[in-house]
């Protein structure tokens, strides 16, 4: 089973995917496999990027299953261009079984270089869970930081800042759906579950 993978897609998914959480399975970025779509997920607990795949982004007998492809993997293989153009790239999942008996799973990461590597092992959160259906409409507080990394992942996906802009909608307490990113991207950010504080007022020196 071969897999293209928009570069973009994946600097997108490298900004939500933490870098050294003991969640060891969070670092990496989940690939999901099914019959009939698949997607790239990645969280580290106060926010969530899912990007599906298109329907031929896949070649060859799709090989069902969650993968988490490990970071270090997706990091040591640059991008392959032509001119100014960055091509997407490939990855390839392979089968294959070992003496017990078992399943045993390879990545291939090609671009301008390649890497080789394994699946992580650990079972990564079920993300469908956290993505909201609906938004209340009340107005919440976000961690600027994380409004920022989704600026950052806006960018990314080749956003358009002139025309417009990522959408968080408000959902006080509760888990916030981030829309509009590109690539039919959805994000997920969590809100400050602190109450709102009162305006400060002006100082005389703004006054």
């Amino acid at each position: 089973m071969k897999i293209s993978i928009h570069a973009e897609v994946i600097k997108a998914l490298l900004i939500t995917a933490p870098k050294s959480d003991f969640r060891y399975y969070l670092n990496g970025i989940l690939l999901e496999v099914q019959a009939d779509h698949a997607a790239l997920i990645a969280c580290d607990g106060t926010m969530l990027l899912a990007v599906p795949l298109p329907s031929d982004a896949i070649e060859g007998e799709r090989i069902v299953g969650d993968y988490i492809i490990p970071r270090t993997l997706l990091e040591s293989v640059k991008p392959a261009k032509v001119g100014r153009t960055v091509l997407p790239f490939e990855l390839e999942v392979t089968a294959s079984t070992g003496a017990q008996g078992q399943t045993i799973y390879a990545l291939t990461l090609k671009g301008a270089t390649h890497g080789m590597g394994a699946p992580v092992e650990g079972k990564f959160p079920d993300w469908r869970r956290v993505i909201p259906a609906e938004a209340s409409g009340e107005v919440a507080q976000f961690d600027a930081h994380l409004v920022a990394r989704f600026g950052d992942i806006y960018d990314a996906l080749g956003g358009s800042k002139k025309f417009c802009a990522p959408v968080i909608h408000h959902n006080g307490n509760c888990a916030a759906l981030v829309s509009n990113l590109g690539h039919s991207a959805l994000g997920v950010i969590m809100p400050l579950r602190d109450k709102t504080p009162a305006h400060p007022g002006l100082p005389s020196w703004v006054k």
